[in-house]
């Protein structure tokens, strides 16, 4: 059994409403690319009950049929997902202590993603009560489901941790802020290993970063993928010049 799999799993045992498969989780911007196709073509062979919605993040798949519109709908979208939690809108408009949710599925050494999402309150009933209808709903007692809460700091409260003499910078935290806006690997590594959190002028830098990462001008075009591969390639040369960049300015 693979991860889309037992996803679809899920949602045939009514665990959820639907699945959403995401061709950028195989580095892929297209359902017509090699890996998401055959993906894609298998899952509704093995499970031709659940229907196939095509929208901008992806491909639904479920028991019931929803309009594109629904699928746009962040609220609508998140209960079908199964995720109890606020609307991703109030999520990401909050600059206060927010809170990350993973739960997954093991086997055989193997770990499968199920849900993971964004909240700002935690309602760890809704939680542990997903976790066991996943349990029910997994093949055999040789699958384990567990779930992992890891705090998530804002932009603002990063920031003010650069701007006051704290001297605890939480840098996981910061360089979860830099992947997301696309930074390489290599720059997480120069970041852990090499910046001097003590100098004014590297904390002038990295507040500047959290500004663009809080109001990043890109995200009104995300996501990339949907506009073909030549911007995407543009966008991914543009993010590793910018980088260079950052690094050159570091180390200054």
């Amino acid at each position: 059994m693979n991860q889309e799999t037992l996803n679809c799993l899920l949602v045939m045992r009514d665990v959820r409403h639907g699945f959403l498969f995401q061709t950028v989780d195989y580095s892929e911007y297209s359902c017509d690319a090699p890996i998401s196709k055959a993906k894609l073509a298998s899952m509704a062979i093995e499970f031709p009950q659940l229907n196939q919605i095509h929208f901008s993040q992806g491909v639904l798949l479920s028991k019931n049929i929803y309009s594109v519109e629904e699928l746009e709908d962040d609220v609508w979208l998140r209960a079908i997902l199964g995720y109890p939690c606020e609307s991703l809108a109030e999520v990401v408009a909050s600059d206060e202590l927010k809170w990350g949710v993973d739960i997954r599925v093991t086997h055989s050494a193997r770990v499968y993603h199920i849900i993971s999402f964004r909240c700002l309150s935690l309602n760890i009933d809704a939680i542990v009560l997903l976790v066991a209808k996943i349990r029910n709903a997994l093949p055999n007692d040789t699958y384990r489901c567990t779930y992992k809460i890891t705090p998530e700091y804002t932009e603002d409260v990063l920031i003010r941790m650069l701007s006051s003499d704290c001297e605890f910078i939480h840098i996981d935290a910061l360089c979860n802020k830099f992947f997301n806006m696309s930074f390489s690997e290599d720059f997480d590594t120069y970041i852990r290993e090499k910046v001097d959190f003590t100098k004014p002028k590297v904390r002038g830098i990295l507040i500047g970063l959290l500004t663009a990462s809080k109001f990043d001008a890109v995200s009104v075009f995300c996501p990339i993928q949907k506009h073909g591969d030549a911007v995407r390639e543009a966008y991914e040369e543009q993010i590793a010049k910018w980088e260079a960049f950052i690094i050159k300015s570091l180390a200054c």
